[in-house]
């Protein structure tokens, strides 16, 4: 299936602004900044909603899935721990 150049660009963007915001929020954990598990948190549901549109343009893109869904579910979990050791 030919994807138009629209939509590459869009899927480049995408990448970029994602990956970015995942360096600032790695950043935040490990400074144990608060702001870090909220931009975590955030930074991996945006990922999974992309995700989630990339499916329908192309199934591989259903790998993407993998590591912000296991992010998303450690820090749900350690939720109550994370918030009262970091700042």
């Amino acid at each position: 299936m030919e994807v138009s150049q629209v939509t590459v660009q869009m899927v480049d963007t995408m990448f970029f602004l994602l990956g970015i915001l995942g360096f600032i929020a790695v950043t935040g954990l490990l400074l144990m900044k608060r702001w870090g598990f909220w931009v975590t948190l955030l930074v991996s549901a945006a990922t999974i909603v992309f995700d989630i549109w990339g499916v329908t343009i192309q199934y591989t893109a259903a790998i993407g899935f993998v590591v912000p869904v296991i992010s998303y579910l450690m820090l749900g979990a350690r939720k109550s721990r994370l918030q009262k050791i970091m700042r």
